[in-house]
């Protein structure tokens, strides 16, 4: 089975979680999850933000810049949810194959 990822995505995540994330603390990795499926594949992003100054500005336009790749390739195929709140971050994408 073939499949494609849109380019930059993985660069994209990775990068997010070394600019944002929490990863000195051995006890509360981050981490990022990628599962191939038969129909599909998921990326799981979940970490610890930083406190303060130490987490950079942000202004979204990685993430934005994902969700326009994703729709241009996927279309209505996709999910992509964030949850920002509080202490942690958690991205999941879900990408359902088309049969062609």
């Amino acid at each position: 089975m073939r499949f494609t990822i849109p380019p930059t995505t993985l660069q994209t995540l990775v990068g997010n979680v070394f600019k944002h994330a929490e990863i000195a603390d051995p006890a509360e990795p981050a981490r990022i999850i990628i599962e191939v499926m038969n129909k599909g594949y998921t990326i799981v992003v979940s970490n610890r933000k930083r406190e303060g100054n130490a987490a950079g500005v942000s202004h979204g336009i990685g993430m934005r810049n994902l969700r326009r790749r994703m729709q241009y390739v996927y279309g209505d195929n996709f999910s992509m949810l964030e949850d920002n709140g509080g202490d942690y971050y958690q991205l999941h994408i879900n990408v359902q194959f088309i049969n062609d």
